[in-house]
């Protein structure tokens, strides 16, 4: 007879996701703007353009949207453990055309990061978030399941965000839609 298993969890990396936010009108047209006032970065995107880092308050359109995700950040650092609240440190703006793709990286000194999502065209590149360990290089499963994937990803839809730990890498696959993809980007830390 065999003896029965029983199964802990104790390194488990969640993601988050608000599918529908209640993004104002007025902030696609303000995060456009920006790319005629902003050289922009290099730094994960190859092609495309990544708006230099703001500071909160420091674009008056994204108000309602810097409260918004914040209070969705805090969530999701009760969720973690964290009792402090979230604080909004910076974000950027990133637009992606055909072809477009980012490099896999971090947010380096954010608790928890997002994407939020403002013009997402059919195949304008899934964002994928990579296993924090080494797993795949030991086991090759015969069965993807939750305890052994190595990827996992997002579609990425309008008024979409999605929320994980900002020490998890992740990418952008290549975008194949003829529309940019605008998406805007916000670490949080310890508030």
């Amino acid at each position: 007879m065999t003896e029965p298993l029983v199964e802990f969890r104790p390194f488990t990396t969640a993601l988050f996701v608000s599918p529908n936010l209640p993004v104002p009108k007025s902030v696609l047209p303000g995060a456009l703007a920006l790319r005629s006032r902003d050289s922009g970065n290099l730094i994960s995107n190859i092609g495309g353009w990544q708006s230099s880092s703001y500071a909160p308050s420091q674009n008056a359109f994204m108000a309602d949207v810097e409260a918004m995700m914040t209070k969705t950040a805090t969530q999701v650092h009760r969720q973690l453990g964290i009792s402090a609240p979230a604080k909004l440190f910076e974000y950027w703006v990133n637009m992606n055309g055909r072809n477009d793709y980012n490099l896999s990286h971090t947010h380096y000194g954010a608790t928890v990061s997002a994407v939020l999502y403002l013009k997402a065209p059919k195949n304008s590149g899934e964002i994928v978030f990579e296993r924090p360990d080494v797993l795949n290089d030991y086991v090759q499963p015969d069965e993807l399941n939750d305890l052994n994937f190595g990827t996992y990803a997002f579609e990425p839809e309008e008024n979409m965000a999605v929320f994980f730990p900002g020490f998890l890498k992740h990418y952008v696959k290549r975008s194949e839609a003829n529309e940019p993809r605008v998406s805007i980007a916000f670490n949080f830390r310890k508030g």
